[in-house]
């Protein structure tokens, strides 16, 4: 008898590991699919990921230093296929799918549920918010997935930690993958970073608790460490966001749900708007009954304001980015909230509620080819006019050019890494060696321009270039000089995102340099 029950036992794992095979390699399939509407790469940044992997698969490091694994993971996947542009579409489509992976160990190891992780895993896969987060976010996308992966591995060394008869090399195991997961999840991104700190906070407070009444004679000096470790984490975050995300600054506001309302959230996701106002609520709700009902594990109550944070500006950039994540993050805690709040020896849960769940695993299934949709090419900047600009563009390999951002990666990705930045260097460079590529003004008007005022020398003539109707090449200080003679209307019209005109801040500009 027992034999048997082993037998089915082994059984039963063997069909769901293939089951999640499968299932991620479904994903992953439909995911690189969407990614392949377009023969570029994709999203606001896509050739700068691309740029990342070609230097790191070129020359052996990045063509921007940065410790953020998305870009290595790209990297890796670019030598595999030998194409930047096809290794970053793969560690996209791998990532996100390893995301709803991520969300099944997550669940199985906080409930031992397996049809309930399934339906997370599904219930990602299915997601508006996490197909396009790939996109436009990869090393968010990637943060998250070592954020969950950490999460799964914390709830795992929870559990054997205190036992007695767990090998101790299965401690020392978990241990430093635990660590080398959050180091991962640290590195991958700011927001995750955070997360991360937050989360170990939160895992770590039952432990404080029990130390707090072990030892109540230390009760007080224990609650002013706690107290001070507090407030230098908070003074720490803010001088680190302040210093390294001038954007976080501008991605707080008054509550204003639900998120519907706000236009550049529409834009943008569509119809991941619905979904991240739907979860919201129903997050809050289910911690709220968890309280009431008393529920087990009551502390990961705290990551719910902390995930669904109510005063994010959905207008900023960083704010909408912190509401994408939410979603990853949310659908696990949702479902344990909710599984959590069910009473175990109903009718309701012992029959009902898993074969509702496999219905909905089934259309969750279905939704997830839908998800090729969300992805319109069109969005993308348009980079195959970028290329025709800058295909004819030859300048020396020590020299520099400027143009604005996209522009800018396609052209150092097109010319064998030749640099081109899309902020004025704050660094010496030769004059004749700094270019440009100006945005919204004729190659005739500035001819004219510096003819009428006597500021172009005669040896100058040869360079400045018209490209097309859109962009001239010229020499950057033969730029500077048309503006100073330009009418002032003119001149500050001039100065606009096409034509960068401003330093980026100290921190890229002494990474710039050292390089």
């Amino acid at each position: 008898m027992m034999e048997r029950k082993c037998s089915l036992k082994k059984s039963r794992r063997v069909v769901l590991f293939f089951t999640l095979l499968i299932s991620f390699a479904l994903v992953t399939g439909v995911r690189f699919f969407m990614l392949q509407k377009s023969p570029e790469p994709n999203g606001l940044d896509g050739y700068f990921y691309a740029l990342q992997a070609k230097s790191l698969l070129e020359t052996g490091h990045l063509e921007n230093p940065s410790f953020q694994c998305g870009y290595f993971l790209c990297g890796a996947c670019s030598f595999i296929f030998r194409n930047p542009i096809v290794g970053v579409k793969v560690w996209s489509a791998l990532s996100s799918a390893g995301i709803s992976l991520a969300i099944f160990l997550l669940l199985y190891s906080l409930t031992g549920k397996i049809i309930l992780s399934l339906f997370g895993f599904f219930l990602a896969s299915a997601s508006p918010t996490i197909s396009l987060m790939g996109i436009n976010y990869i090393n968010n996308q990637t943060g998250i997935l070592f954020l969950i992966l950490y999460a799964a591995s914390l709830s795992e060394l929870s559990k054997i930690l205190p036992e007695k008869n767990c090998k101790p090399a299965s401690k020392i195991f978990l241990c430093a993958l635990t660590l080398c997961l959050f180091v991962f999840s640290a590195l991958s991104h700011k927001l995750t970073l955070v997360f991360s700190f937050v989360l170990s906070f939160v895992v770590l407070l039952p432990i404080f608790f029990r130390i707090l009444k072990k030892y109540r004679t230390l009760n007080l000096i224990v609650w002013l460490c706690g107290i001070l470790i507090f407030l230098a984490g908070g003074f720490f975050a803010f001088k680190f966001f302040r210093l390294h995300s001038p954007r976080f600054a501008n991605a707080f506001a008054l509550p204003s749900l639900p998120a519907l309302s706000h236009k550049s959230m529409q834009n943008a996701l569509g119809l991941g708007t619905v979904e991240m106002s739907v979860y919201a609520p129903l997050l809050y709700l289910a911690a709220i009954c968890v309280l009431i009902l008393k529920g087990p594990k009551r502390h990961l109550l705290l990551l719910v304001p902390a995930i669904y944070f109510p005063f994010w500006n959905l207008e900023s950039d960083m704010g909408l980015r912190l509401w994408m994540t939410a979603v990853p993050l949310g659908i696990p805690l949702l479902l344990y909230f909710f599984s959590s709040i069910l009473p175990a020896d109903v009718k309701l849960s012992k029959k009902i509620f898993p074969a509702v769940l496999c219905v909905l695993n089934f259309l969750s299934v279905i939704a997830t080819f839908f998800t090729l949709r969300f992805y319109d090419p069109k969005t993308d900047p348009p980079y195959l006019y970028y290329k025709k600009v800058v295909r004819d563009i030859d300048l020396e390999k020590d020299s520099l050019l400027i143009a604005h951002l996209g522009l800018n990666h396609v052209y150092t990705y097109e010319k064998d890494l030749k640099d081109c930045l899309n902020w004025l260097p704050n660094f010496d460079v030769a004059k004749e060696k700094l270019w440009r590529l100006a945005y919204g003004v004729s190659e005739r008007r500035i001819r004219d321009v510096l003819e009428s005022c006597n500021a172009m020398p005669e040896t100058a003539k040869d360079l400045i270039r018209g490209i097309d109707q859109n962009y001239v090449l010229l020499r950057e200080d033969l730029w500077q000089e048309y503006l100073s003679h330009e009418e002032s209307d003119i001149a500050e019209a001039l100065c606009n995102w096409y034509n960068p005109h401003e330093v980026r801040p100290d921190y890229i500009r002494k990474i710039k340099s050292k390089k």
